[in-house]
């Protein structure tokens, strides 16, 4: 990709995370977008139709940025997952929790728990089941981060491994 193309874009997702921290992604228009990210509305519209674009592509690199760090060990996924979340930008941390929006929040756990990089642990297994597990994952990391402890990351991938590799057994 063009080094200007991936500045514009980096601009942008900064951007929607600046603007994301203080408003509902609903009453983000393109013009106030374009603006926090310091670029115009047409060459906001050379990249995306709608906010809504942005934020979904925004997503997609997301997933990208954690699944990079898999390593095709299922507790070392896990916490890299856990680390992952453990080091988000506030803003960013919101959209995943779905405290910001459901939506985003939706489509990240989909698509990192449907990627090829974490399927690999679940081929065969009813994908309802799995993604029930994997939703459990992220609810007992989101706990112990609002219960304002220090979430250590090694025992909670090991717990989250222990969970999926026992329930897939039966």
């Amino acid at each position: 990709m063009d080094k200007r193309i991936e500045k514009t874009l980096v601009k942008i997702r900064i951007g929607l995370l600046s603007l994301v921290a203080d408003k509902d992604i609903a009453d983000i228009s393109v013009a106030e977008l374009s603006r926090a990210a310091g670029i115009d509305r047409k060459t906001f519209y050379l990249h995306y139709k709608t906010v809504d674009d942005a934020l979904e592509e925004l997503c997609d690199y997301t997933v990208q940025e954690v699944t990079a760090g898999f390593t095709g060990e299922l507790v070392s996924d896990i916490k890299s997952l856990y680390d992952y979340l453990n080091n988000a930008d506030e803003s960013l941390y919101q959209l995943i929790s779905g405290e910001k929006s459901g939506e985003f929040r939706a489509r990240f756990l989909h698509v990192v728990f449907t990627s090829e990089a974490f399927s690999r642990y679940y081929t065969g297994s009813d994908h309802c089941l799995i993604e029930g597990y994997l939703y459990s994952i992220l609810y007992i990391y989101e706990k112990c981060r609002l219960s304002g402890r220090q979430v250590d990351t090694s025992e909670l991938a090991q717990m989250a491994a222990s969970l999926i590799e026992h329930g897939l057994k039966k």
